[in-house]
């Protein structure tokens, strides 16, 4: 009984067998099973993982006979749920859906101990940075509102010479991590369909968890690790593959994006429409963090813009404490790059886009 011997999480397992045994699912799939239907289970999240649970305990039913019919499943946005012996076993039953950077498919201990580690290597820099988040917000307290207007220059926006933004150091030791050889690697179970976005074009790949290891085996820290998550987003992404597998071939190259530190590597590149800071729209400005979610590029220029000049509903921090302003949606589709969902464009982009 291949289930008997795998590993998996207690909570899906006890959600699968009150639903299956509890609630009368079992059953009622064997009669739906019996008259010649089909059986397919669904879920998104934590209903992705019972659902994979649920197609594993009516599969091992299968193979001893005692469930009349096979049992496939769409599981999307699952967590990492089952070892590897588990997944393997249920390749061609299950098809795992994982969207982009989306955090939970790869949240298993193995990786979240690499992440650990990777944290800690760069410990000194961290507290330099969180240093300066600090000083942000007590500028901002300070002021009543946002420290600095849009501005052409600004002095903190250098880099040091390893390329990250100055900061006060403290003498704080670096932590220290246990050592972690058993940390358990769980995965998504299945066949994986793994949809990657690169400059907002979508590229849809399948295949087993090893042979995608390379993106899924680790955590990826982005803005976009959490909204990858959502159906919404996961559900854009899989019709934005589609239309790129089926479409027309693209009539121009999207253009490539600009760098968003200057040549010298000493200072932050500004926007290209109004020539400030891009950082100037967040509460901390100082921040690195709030720095690559304030900087943005244009889907059909490839410049460098701020959320400002190239808004997308952005709420930007407003002129007072806890004061904000949420900016028009000017985001379009372009299809000749092979955009088919509306993407960011700056203002005057947007303006000519009868012409793109």
């Amino acid at each position: 009984i291949f289930i008997s011997y795998s590993i998996l999480y207690l909570g899906m397992l006890k959600a699968a067998r009150a639903l299956l045994d509890d609630c009368g699912l079992r059953v009622c799939l064997k009669r739906l099973a019996n008259k010649n239907f089909s059986i397919d289970t669904t879920g998104h999240s934590l209903g992705a993982g019972v659902a994979t649970v649920i197609t594993a305990l009516l599969m091992n039913e299968h193979r001893e006979t005692k469930f009349p019919a096979p049992v496939k499943c769409i599981a999307y946005a699952a967590p990492a749920s089952v070892d590897a012996d588990l997944a393997h076993l249920l390749l061609g039953s299950v098809v795992s859906v994982v969207h982009h950077d989306d955090l939970i498919p790869r949240l298993s201990d193995a990786n979240c101990a690499m992440l650990a580690k990777a944290l800690l290597a760069d410990d000194a820099n961290y507290h330099a940075r969180l240093t300066a988040d600090k000083q942000s917000v007590k500028n901002h307290i300070k002021t009543l509102g946002k420290v600095n207007p849009m501005l052409h220059t600004r002095s903190d926006s250098f880099l040091d010479d390893n390329g990250i933004s100055t900061g006060e150091e403290n003498d704080r030791k670096p932590m220290k991590i246990v050592q972690e050889e058993h940390n358990l690697r769980l995965v998504p179970a299945g066949d994986i369909l793994y949809l990657e976005s690169k400059d907002a074009t979508y590229s849809a790949f399948s295949g087993s968890y090893d042979e995608l290891a390379d993106d899924l085996g680790h955590i990826v820290v982005s803005s976009r690790a959490v909204d990858d998550h959502s159906m919404p987003a996961l559900l854009s992404g899989l019709r934005a593959a589609r239309w790129a597998r089926h479409r027309l071939p693209v009539q121009r190259q999207p253009p490539i994006f600009a760098t968003a530190v200057s040549a010298d590597g000493r200072h932050f590149v500004p926007c290209y429409c109004c020539g400030s800071d891009p950082a100037w729209t967040s509460w901390t400005t100082d921040s690195d963090a709030a720095r690559c979610a304030a900087t943005h590029h244009c889907r059909a220029c490839g410049q460098v813009v701020c959320a400002f000049c190239a808004p997308a509903a952005d709420e930007i921090a407003g002129d007072g404490i806890g004061q904000k302003q949420t900016l028009p949606d000017l985001r379009i589709s372009l299809p000749s790059f092979g955009y088919f969902e509306a993407v960011r464009v700056c203002r005057p982009c947007a303006f000519s886009a009868y012409t793109l």
